[in-house]
């Protein structure tokens, strides 16, 4: 019996059959892939939004934390955005403030705000405690004990930081945060922003 190949209609057909299959099978294995992406970054912002609260809810639970001293006496007018050392004092009776969105930043040192969106201050004094040799310079540090504070930058040091315990041992110095929570409006602000909403302090 003779052996025959295949006729050039044979080929071309299973050719296209052939085609059709791994068309098939490459879109499935685009959809896959396409669901793990959208999978992997849904779990990415659960991820991203679950160390954000953590980080807040630390904040604020900490928020008025001074060491010893116990605020008392009516808060005064402040300028919210200042890092001088005059304001910081005056904020000091103000643990935490947050403002309602409005179409505009309630405060001038909010770049990039996010309009219509909630900001959050926090104020505290670091849980950590400080030594002396060790500061960072231009950083403001609280050192406190009962009944009085003194806030300071580490170039004060030599003549700032004298507060004592009832033990007459030196008071503890810790660094003075006060962290600023808003929207603002494009995690890359570069050229004008990529438009992405993104959660800053």
């Amino acid at each position: 019996m003779d052996q025959q190949g295949f006729s050039l209609i044979e080929l071309m057909v299973a050719m296209a059959i052939g085609l059709v299959l791994l068309l098939g099978v490459t879109t499935v294995a685009l959809n896959a892939q396409q669901g793990y992406n959208e999978l992997h970054m849904v779990s990415q912002q659960h991820e991203n939004g679950r160390h954000a609260l953590q980080v807040i809810r630390e904040d604020l639970r900490h928020a008025g934390f001074y060491g010893e001293y116990a605020q008392s006496g009516a808060p005064e007018t402040f300028d919210r955005c200042s890092v001088n050392l005059v304001e910081l004092r005056k904020s000091i009776r103000v643990p935490v403030e947050g403002f309602s969105g409005a179409a505009t930043a309630p405060l001038g040192c909010l770049p990039d705000y996010q309009p219509n969106t909630d900001v959050l201050i926090v104020r505290r004094a670091s849980t950590a405690v400080s030594p002396l040799g060790s500061l960072v310079a231009a950083r403001p540090y609280i050192q406190t004990r009962y009944s009085e504070f003194v806030l300071a930058v580490p170039e004060d040091e030599d003549n700032a930081f004298v507060l004592t315990n009832l033990d007459s041992s030196l008071a503890p110095v810790r660094a003075y945060l006060v962290n600023i929570y808003y929207i603002r409006s494009c995690s890359d602000c570069a050229g004008g922003g990529d438009g992405v909403p993104t959660l800053v302090r």
